[in-house]
């Protein structure tokens, strides 16, 4: 079984390496997350959950067809790509940089050439930890979600229409449209199932897991009402536990509701061209800021 999974690892790691930049230059790829082309400014699971947690406003700046303001790419969102890349291929060309940091203008200068190519700059003493940690992961998926192994579609993108007109995009992780069995992976430093419980609400996952369903159910409408989800939360701390987790029915429930509310705002917002901000509110005074007073 073993021996198996680090076949599998090898594969993934030979696929990583053919699309990297250290072998195919520095072409840059078309970017799906610029809607370059789109005749009017898509809603993603990104986007939607920017709404819902920050505000419309928020949102519009985000947006890359609006305010265009993207998030500056951080080391562990840089290290959570590179491991997709080698768990799932076809993601964005990795960089692997012969450096002990990026603390020199040298290794900073290449590190922002490598972002300006498209690609994913790393170090090399990281990249072989990621390696090590997708070795872990495949022994651990072909006991606990076998099927990640079988014939599918990664990095897959779709554009679909929402019921209220609203038009959307979505990119699978991984996807069956033979069986609705959609995949999607999670790096975090703790996979314990309370804990991802908590990611799953506080990073908005449940909406993930409803927007892309409804794109799965619009795209094959042939499998609608057959679809499973699964998400793998993958530790990116020793020993480098996963935990394959699907949600029950309240769950679903709530994730479509957060979907239809966020799918109802961005399409008023988008008609009305008014994207408000938190505007005014009047708040409580926590009860633990009460007692600590009172104890005084």
């Amino acid at each position: 079984m073993v021996d198996l999974a680090t076949d599998y690892m090898n594969d993934a790691i030979d696929r990583a390496d053919k699309i990297s930049g250290v072998i195919s230059g520095t072409t840059k790829k078309p970017d799906y997350h610029s809607q370059e082309g789109a005749k009017t400014p898509r809603l993603t699971y990104s986007i939607a959950k920017i709404l819902l947690n920050k505000s419309p406003l928020h949102a519009w700046h985000r947006h890359p067809l609006l305010g265009g303001q993207s998030i500056k790419p951080s080391r562990a969102m840089d290290i959570g790509s590179i491991g997709h890349d080698l768990l799932l291929g076809g993601g964005d060309p990795i960089d692997v940089l012969d450096y002990d940091s990026f603390r020199t203008k040298l290794a900073q200068e290449e590190k922002a050439q490598s972002y300006t190519d498209g690609h994913i700059p790393v170090l090399r003493k990281d990249y072989e930890k990621i390696e090590f940690i997708v070795g872990k992961v495949n022994e651990q998926l072909l006991i606990y979600c076998p099927e990640f192994f079988e014939i599918h579609e990664n990095e897959f993108p779709v554009i679909w229409t929402a019921e209220n007109g609203v038009e959307c995009q979505s990119k699978y992780d991984w996807m069956s449209s033979k069986t609705g069995l959609m995949i999607d992976l999670k790096f975090t430093t703790d996979s314990s199932p309370d804990k991802c419980v908590k990611k799953i609400i506080d990073m908005g996952y449940d909406v993930q897991e409803a927007f892309y369903t409804e794109a799965f159910n619009k795209t094959y409408p042939d499998m609608a009402g057959r679809t499973n989800w699964k998400f793998i939360f993958i530790e990116t701390e020793e020993p480098h536990a996963i935990s394959v987790i699907e949600t029950d029915s309240t769950f679903k429930e709530l994730g479509r509701m957060k979907m239809n509310y966020a799918l109802d705002a961005w399409k008023a917002c988008l008609e009305s061209n008014i994207w408000p901000g938190y505007g005014k509110t009047t708040v409580e005074a926590p009860g633990w800021a009460v007692y600590k007073m009172g104890e005084k």
